[in-house]
């Protein structure tokens, strides 16, 4: 099985936020996994995909949900 990573910039554009600075965070919080290679982080996709499950939170039609309703942005 192959290991799948995801760059800053793009947790930014799955969470839909407007700065990298909260995706960064996540990652000095130890909310989600990641390693620094080459002069930048690569976020493990299973760690995402956990810590959004954990967040019952869905990319839904070009929406971020949380339980039915539509949020404006996720606050991290």
């Amino acid at each position: 099985m192959r290991t799948t990573f995801l760059t800053i910039a793009e947790v930014q554009a799955i969470l839909r936020l407007k700065t990298k600075q909260p995706v960064y965070r996540l990652i000095s919080s130890g909310e989600v996994k990641a390693i620094f290679q080459g002069g930048r982080y690569l976020i493990y996709k299973e760690s995402l995909d956990r810590y959004l499950a954990e967040k019952q939170l869905k990319i839904t039609g070009g929406s971020l949900m949380q339980g039915g309703k539509v949020l404006d942005k996720l606050k991290i």
